[in-house]
Order: C-alpha cells, then structure tokens, then sequence
C-alpha cells in the first residue's frame, strides 16, 4: 500500500450535511449583505459614533464605505461556494 491510501483510511470522514446547509446560508446571507449593503452601513456608523463617539468615528469614517460591506457580502458568498463544494466532494467519495 502507499503511504497516501494510508492516510486516507485513518482521516476521519467529513460531515456533509452541515457544510451544504451553511454554505447555503453562507451564500443566502452574502447575497442579502450585498443587496442591502448602504442599510447595513448606515446601521454600523450610527453603532460606531455611539460606542465611541463622533469624534473618534468621523477619523475612522474616512476609511469605510460601503462598498466594503458589500465585499464582505461577497466574501461570504465565495466562503459558501467553498463549503458546498467541500461538502459535494465528500459526498461523492462516501458514494463511491
């Protein structure tokens, strides 16, 4: 035997279920991020200038937009993207 079917009979197997259910809503959430990314900016600067106050928050405002909650939206998509594709692969090596 070689060394890598060793390896691949002491691995343990990978849950498939929770890696399609999150990816899918990994990707649901993403999409949501996305569509509503000017809402969820405009929620997190209010939060941010409360917590720790205008002052401090104009300063660090130079640096958001929303086009950066919108990428982590994307972020999220590509992160579900991944975890079906992992889950669609150990599916089909249990079934072989």
């Amino acid at each position: 035997m070689s060394v890598v079917a060793d390896a691949a009979s002491v691995v343990a197997p990978v849950p498939v279920l929770p890696n399609l259910v999150l990816g899918v809503a990994a990707i649901v959430i993403g999409i949501l991020v996305i569509v509503f990314r000017r809402a969820l900016h405009g929620v997190i600067s209010r939060g941010q200038r409360e917590l720790v106050g205008r002052r401090v928050s104009g300063g660090l405002e130079r640096f958001q937009s929303a086009f950066w909650v919108g990428f982590s939206g994307a972020c999220a998509i590509g992160m579900g993207v991944v975890m079906i594709a992992f889950g669609l692969t150990a599916f089909l090596a249990e079934a072989a």
